[in-house]
C-alpha cells in the first residue's frame, strides 16, 4: 500500500511539473533589461551579438518599445541581421514591428514592417504549447508595392541543463522558433532551437538545418545572473 501511495504522489508531482506555467518574458529577459545590453557569442564563422535596448526609434516612437537587434561579422558584430520591436505588457508581449534585408536578383532591399495594431502573444505557457504569431504588411521593394507575410511559431519543448562559455545553466527552457517572411514567389526562413534561462535570457541558439550554433560567452554590461560564481568560468 505504501508503494501505491508513493506512485500516486510521484505521479502527482510529475503532472504538476509537466503543466508548470512558464512566464516567457521572465525567461526571455524582457521583464527587466538595462537601458542597453549586448549578449556576445560566437557562431562557427562569425562573432554574433544580440542587443537589447529600450528605444524610441523607427516604430511607435515609444520609449517602452524594446528593440532586439541581431548583428554579426567575421571579426566584429557590425552587420545587422534582423531587428524586432516588442511592447511588453502585464499579460502579453506584442510584436510591434520587424526589420530585415531581402535579396532579389542580386539586389538587397531593406524591409521594415510595422504591425498596427501590434501582434499580441500570451506570455504564460506550459511545456508542449505551441504559439503562433501571424501578420501582414504592405511594403515597397524598390518601386513595387507588395504584401509581405510574417509568421513566427514558438514550440515550448522541455527543460534541460547545458554548459556554455558563460557557465552551466540548469533547467534552461528549450524552445523551437520557426520564422518565415514571404512575398509572392519568395520565402525567407530562419528556424532555430533556442535555450533560455531566467537569470540571463538567451544562452544558446542552434540554426536548424544550417549548422550555425551560437553560444553566449559574455554579457556587456554584466547582469546579476543569480548563479553563484558564474563569472569564474570566463577566467
Amino acid at each position: 500500500m505504501k508503494q501505491l501511495y508513493l506512485v500516486i504522489l510521484f505521479s502527482s508531482i510529475s503532472l504538476i511539473g509537466a503543466t508548470q506555467e512558464i512566464d516567457l518574458i521572465e525567461y526571455f529577459r524582457f521583464n527587466n533589461p538595462p537601458v542597453a545590453v549586448d549578449y556576445i557569442g560566437q557562431t562557427t564563422d562569425s562573432t554574433f551579438v544580440t542587443r537589447y535596448e529600450y528605444t524610441p526609434d523607427l516604430l511607435f516612437n515609444n520609449f517602452t518599445t524594446l528593440k532586439q537587434e541581431r548583428l554579426s561579422g567575421p571579426t566584429a558584430a557590425e552587420n545587422s541581421v534582423n531587428t524586432n520591436y516588442f511592447i511588453v505588457g502585464d499579460a502579453s508581449w506584442d510584436t510591434a514591428g520587424v526589420a530585415f534585408i531581402v535579396e532579389l536578383s542580386g539586389a538587397a532591399f531593406p524591409i521594415e514592417l510595422k504591425f498596427d495594431p501590434p501582434i499580441s502573444t500570451a506570455r504564460f505557457v506550459s511545456v508542449g504549447d505551441t504559439i503562433t504569431q501571424v501578420g501582414t504588411s504592405r511594403v515597397n521593394l524598390g518601386p513595387f508595392p507588395v504584401n509581405i507575410n510574417f509568421n513566427v511559431t514558438l514550440k515550448v519543448l522541455a527543460f534541460e541543463s547545458l554548459e556554455t562559455p558563460l557557465g552551466q545553466f540548469d533547467n534552461a527552457l528549450k524552445m523551437e522558433r520557426l520564422v518565415s517572411f514571404s512575398i509572392p514567389g519568395l520565402e525567407e526562413r530562419l528556424d532555430t532551437t533556442e535555450w533560455y534561462h531566467p537569470s540571463v535570457g538567451l544562452v544558446r541558439s542552434d540554426e536548424i538545418g544550417g549548422g550555425n550554433q551560437l553560444l553566449v560567452r559574455q554579457i556587456d554590461p554584466p547582469l546579476d545572473t543569480g548563479i553563484r560564481d558564474w563569472e569564474s568560468v570566463l577566467d
